[in-house]
This record gives structure tokens, sequence and C-alpha cells, in this order.
């Protein structure tokens, strides 16, 4: 998995074992952090498998999940977790994210140490680009 600036600098480079990484931030409402989780589908596509957060007000009021927040399992970095609404599948081509420092966004793979992408962009425009690249 690779993270590249806007005009396509590579930032980072992850190995990506299986199918599923995550991408936290704090969130600008609520101010305590929330997390992303995707899977990567056979496609290439990234899709949207569970949201994770220190609030459950993130998840009930700022994503509007339509399930009840669950406590997440022992060991998971956020305290509830939740379904993404099933009604609105969210399916992404292109994954481009705001590396910015108020959002403090970090790309977690499972096995790797997880990236503070935030810390790492240094231009004017802080949107970024989370690609799959095979390798040789």
């Amino acid at each position: 998995m690779t993270v590249r600036a806007a005009d396509g600098q590579l930032i980072a480079r992850v190995p990506l074992r299986g199918d599923r990484f995550a991408v936290s931030y704090r969130n600008s409402v609520y101010g305590t952090l929330a997390e992303e989780r995707y899977r990567v589908d056979p496609d290439g596509r990234f899709e949207l498998v569970e949201i994770a957060a220190d609030q459950t007000a993130v998840l009930e009021e700022y994503y509007a999940v339509p399930g009840a927040p669950r406590p997440a399992p022992d060991g998971d970095r956020r305290a509830y977790v939740a379904a993404p609404d099933p009604e609105r599948p969210a399916v992404f081509d292109d994954l481009n994210i705001a590396a910015t420092d108020l959002g403090e966004r970090t790309l977690w793979v499972p096995g790797s140490p997880p990236v503070p992408v935030w810390k790492r962009v240094v231009s004017d425009n802080p949107t970024v680009l989370l690609e799959i690249e095979e390798t040789k």
C-alpha cells in the first residue's frame, strides 16, 4: 500500500499482507479519535466495512449509523464500533484523505507500525492518495 502526495511524491509504502487497513483521525466536531476501517475488494476498490470511535456520538450523530454502536472488543484501538449504513455503501475507486495537523490522520496496516501521514505531508496541499501497488 502506498501513500502519495497530490504531486505524486511517495510519502509511505507499507506492505498490505491481507485485505484490511484503517485510517484513524481526530474528528473535528467532537475532538476525539475515530477510525474508518476498509477492505480492499478483489477489483481493487476500497470498501468501508467498520467505523470505530472513542465516543458514541461520533458514530451515532456524525456518521449516523443505523444500528447502535457496541463496545469494541478487548485490544481494539477505539472504544466503540459500528457497521456503516448498508443502504449507503461506501465503496471508492480512489481513496483521498486530507492529511492535516487538525485531523492527525494515521494509516494502520496489520503487521506494520502506524504511519502518521499528517506528520509527513509538508506541502500546501494536504490531500494524499492511498493506493494498492503490486510488487514483484
